[in-house]
């Protein structure tokens, strides 16, 4: 038997949200996200991608807003931030992950 690491299945999954027109690395990066929370920020999709922030990532988060697959989530006032939440099923589908009832990006339990 064949134990797959987590690159492995990020990489399989990654290749099925190419057809959308995403990268492979923002597709390797949009499956990473949703294994987890199904939120991020832009300075980690930079780190991930090795790249400065500027308007290569504005545009990757844009693009994701714009279509309705993320939308923003403002944090208060303190901090002057914002985060992104993946929150699209077609996304989750195409990835072979379940969403819960409300259509969080967080897996379903069972």
């Amino acid at each position: 038997m064949s134990l797959l690491s987590f690159r492995d299945v990020v990489a399989e999954r990654a290749a099925c949200l190419e057809p959308l027109g995403f990268t492979e690395r923002q597709s390797r990066f949009l499956t990473t996200v949703m294994a987890h929370s199904g939120v991020f920020l832009e300075r980690q999709y930079c780190r991930f991608a090795g790249i400065a922030h500027g308007q290569k990532s504005h545009d990757f988060v844009q693009r994701l807003v714009q279509r309705s697959f993320a939308r923003v989530e403002a944090t208060s006032h303190l901090y002057q931030g914002r985060f992104y939440h993946l929150h699209h099923k077609r996304l989750y589908s195409l990835i072979g992950q379940r969403t819960t009832a409300t259509g969080s990006g967080r897996t379903a339990a069972g």
